[in-house]
């Protein structure tokens, strides 16, 4: 996507926005190399040139460190599309590679955990466990045709921590306990979420609850990780839509959702009743439309263009576009009115970068990108 705003000073080709495990910060993918922004308040914090890493077309930051993980891609790519790699902004070197297969189409990390998305196949590799400059395949997930790179993983100290994605036959989710008190190391279980291919896939920070929408796009359905059970069912609309992302916060008590209609809806999650039940509800056949919970709000935006959502600690909506623009719209917690306050809009890609000493080429190598064995990447945190 090419963000074309009249006030843009130079036009940014947008090949994928993701946002960290905690959303404090977002990546933004560019065929002229990467940035990383802070959320909120919105603030350009890093910045790698074309001359750096080339074209990138997904990455994901590491928490809040100075590491981020990225695959090449678009019409000028530095990097294999099948090889993933370590970037450490503090020593502005390239440490890890990781090749695979095929293509990467999406890229999960943390501290002990990085799981690499491909079309049928998902990789998960234990980081923690031995040098981060050995190359070996890890663990192997077999998926249905996943042209989207669906793959959801909780947090490193989540309380259920696993790892969710589409499962061999349409319309299932397929859970993997990875690790932790409370989950069960390896053991799968497969839900069947929806009766044509899923669409989006969210996965609550404590890893608790999965939420998931199919093609059709009219329902949002609610799952718990440990009992596998449908929780909640959500209506997004009557029409069919494209739903292009779903957030739950991180206290799991609201989730949101933003589609091609053009409109981000909020619904309660703890406390139901916030949510606008259906006047026929009781009278329809169970899984009817009747059945399902409304949004308790809403709001609009601009455009027709993939973004990434995130419900925010503030009771507030953030919208990152990949054509540039962000939102941010306060929403009321008790319920008492749909309609939500604009607290910000902005071009996030008006924010001027700056030219590190790795884009002058200190990185070494051709452009930054080592082309043999790499040395292993020492992670540094960023200050709070």
């Amino acid at each position: 996507m090419t963000a074309t705003h009249e006030s843009t000073r130079k036009l940014v080709h947008v090949h994928s926005i993701s946002f960290n495990s905690n959303r404090t910060f977002f990546t933004v993918c560019l065929e002229e190399g990467l940035r990383i922004y802070q959320t909120d308040p919105l603030e350009l914090y890093q910045c790698l040139g074309w001359s750096t890493c080339g074209s990138v077309r997904v990455a994901e930051q590491l928490d809040s460190s100075c590491a981020v993980i990225m695959a090449g891609g678009g019409k000028r790519p530095k990097m294999p599309d099948n090889v993933a790699m370590l970037y450490n902004f503090i020593t502005n070197v390239f440490g890890a590679r990781f090749k695979v297969p095929s293509q990467i189409l999406n890229l999960l990390i943390r501290d002990e955990k990085l799981v690499i998305v491909m079309q049928r196949e998902i990789e998960v590799y234990d980081v923690c466990l031995f040098p981060l400059n050995q190359i070996r395949r890890g663990v192997t997930y077999s998926t249905c045709v996943n042209d989207k790179g669906l793959c959801q993983m909780s947090r490193d100290l989540a309380e259920q921590h696993v790892l969710c994605y589409p499962g061999t036959t349409e319309g299932s989710v397929q859970i993997v306990g990875l690790s932790g008190p409370n989950t069960e190391r390896g053991v799968r279980s497969l839900i069947r979420a929806h009766q044509s291919a899923l669409q989006c896939l969210s996965l609550s920070q404590d890893g608790l609850l999965l939420a998931t929408a199919s093609k059709t796009g009219t329902l949002i359905r609610l799952w718990c990780t440990s009992k596998h059970s449908k929780l909640m069912e959500f209506r997004r609309g009557i029409d069919q839509a494209l739903i292009y992302d779903i957030d739950i916060s991180a206290d799991s008590m609201f989730m949101a959702c933003v589609s091609d209609k053009r409109t981000v809806h909020v619904f309660a999650l703890k406390n139901p009743k916030f949510n606008v039940s259906s006047n026929l509800s009781g009278l329809g056949p169970r899984e009817s439309y009747t059945e399902s919970l409304w949004g308790m709000a809403q709001f609009s935006i601009h455009g027709l263009v993939d973004c990434k959502i995130s419900v925010m600690s503030d009771s507030s909506v953030i919208v990152i576009t990949e054509d540039g623009r962000y939102y941010k719209y306060l929403f009321a917690r008790d319920g008492h009115t749909p309609q939500c306050q604009r607290l910000a809009y902005e071009l996030y890609t008006d924010l001027a970068p700056q030219v590190t000493s790795a884009d002058e080429g200190a990185a070494g190598g051709d452009g930054g990108i080592p082309t043999g064995s790499s040395p292993p990447l020492s992670v540094n945190y960023l200050p709070a």
